[in-house]
C-alpha cells in the first residue's frame, strides 16, 4: 500500500512520507503556493487558470495532497488569497481562477463581497474587470498599448452573445463586455466601449 493509500481519503498527507497533515496546515500551505500561480496568470495578458490546474499546482508545489473534492477546499484557498490581496490594496488575484465552464463561481462572489463590501451584480463581468486591473497593476506582458480591455472568457462571451442575439428585444450591435445593446450614441453606458 502506498503512503497515499494508507491515509484516509478525507484528509491531507505529505507525499514525501505519507504523514497526515492537519486541514488548516494544508490549506495554509496551499494558500502560500497559490499566490505565485495566480500572480503568474496576472502577469500574462488574457491568461486564466482552471480550478483543477490550480489545485494540482498547489499540491505539487507543497507536496501535500488530498483526495477531497477540489470544490470542497479551493474556495477557502482563493478566499484567503483574495483577503491578502485586499489587505495589500491589490486587485483580486482569485479572478484568474475559473471552473471548467470558465465561470468564477461562488468562491469569487464571496471573495469580492469580503473585499468590497457587497456581492457583484454580475460576477463574471466583475471578475473580467478585476483581471484587467490586475494585468495593469502587475504590468502584464502582452498588454496592449492602450491598456487593454476587460474580457470575459471565451465560453462565457460566446454564450452571452448567442443569448443576446436570440433575445427578441436586441436589434443592434451589443457591447462585448456588458452584452447590452449600444445606445444611439454608439457608446456603452457602463464601460465606455464604442462601436
Amino acid at each position: 500500500m502506498s503512503p497515499a493509500e494508507a491515509v484516509s481519503t478525507r484528509g491531507a498527507w505529505r507525499v514525501s512520507d505519507g504523514s497526515q497533515v492537519d486541514g488548516a496546515q494544508a490549506r495554509a500551505a496551499w494558500v502560500e503556493a497559490a499566490r505565485p500561480v495566480l500572480l503568474a496568470a496576472a502577469r500574462r495578458y488574457g491568461d486564466l487558470i482552471s480550478t483543477k490546474n490550480l489545485a494540482e499546482a498547489v499540491q505539487s508545489e507543497t507536496g501535500i495532497r488530498t483526495k477531497q473534492r477540489v470544490d470542497s477546499w479551493i474556495g477557502d484557498v482563493l478566499g484567503t488569497v483574495a483577503a491578502e490581496c485586499a489587505a495589500k490594496g491589490e486587485p483580486l488575484l482569485c479572478a484568474f481562477c475559473v471552473r471548467a465552464d470558465e465561470t468564477v463561481g461562488s468562491a469569487y462572489v464571496e471573495a469580492a463581497r469580503a473585499a468590497y463590501g457587497e456581492a457583484p451584480e454580475d460576477p463574471e463581468v466583475h471578475a473580467a474587470e478585476e483581471r484587467l486591473k490586475a494585468h495593469r497593476f502587475f504590468e502584464a506582458e502582452g498588454i496592449p498599448a492602450d491598456g487593454g480591455r476587460a474580457k470575459l472568457p471565451p465560453k462565457i462571451a460566446n454564450k452571452r452573445v448567442r443569448d443576446a442575439k436570440n433575445a427578441p428585444r436586441i436589434k443592434g450591435p451589443i457591447c462585448p463586455i456588458h452584452f447590452l445593446e449600444y445606445p444611439a450614441n454608439g457608446k456603452c453606458g457602463f464601460c465606455g466601449d464604442e462601436l
